[in-house]
């Protein structure tokens, strides 16, 4: 299974479900706006193996198959650093095991929390349904490959 397809896959459709359903004439760089928890957590949803990873800078990451991810793609790797804006010891990574918890902090400091909270109710499961989708696709074109 290529993860990386699916990863922008799945931008690819949030952004799409996000001009359908929420804002028809409005573009924002959503996953880089305060989504990037969403996303992170939508990933684990469909990839409970991964590890969700909160940068320095409270940007959401995700870990799978030795590669990080966010809403962008695959994320370089050089050496023990990340290449973000900038480029970021993988020490100072900090482990997300209680994705609840961190939308409550989300809640407390974040102005634009109760939209992107609103949105992601929305936009969230039909996230989910067409990520398993695109698992099932994968899975059965691996099948037929072997």
């Amino acid at each position: 299974m290529n993860f990386e397809i699916i990863v922008h896959s799945l931008a690819n459709q949030f952004m799409e479900l996000y001009r359908e359903h929420i804002f028809k004439d409005e573009y924002d760089p959503l996953l880089t706006n305060g989504y990037c928890l969403y996303f992170a957590s939508l990933l684990k949803t469909l990839f409970p193996e991964g590890v969700i990873y909160s940068t320095s800078e409270y940007h959401f990451i995700f870990y799978y198959q030795e590669n990080y991810y966010d809403g962008n793609g695959k994320i370089f790797q050089i050496g023990d650093y990340l290449s973000l804006d900038t480029f970021l010891p993988i020490a100072n990574l900090r482990e997300v095991k209680d994705v609840e918890e961190e939308l409550f902090y989300t809640e407390l400091f974040d102005v634009d929390y109760k939209k992107k909270e609103t949105v992601w109710n929305v936009i969230g499961p039909l996230l989910v349904l067409y990520g398993r989708q695109l698992q099932e696709s994968f899975g059965e074109e691996k099948r037929t490959l072997s």
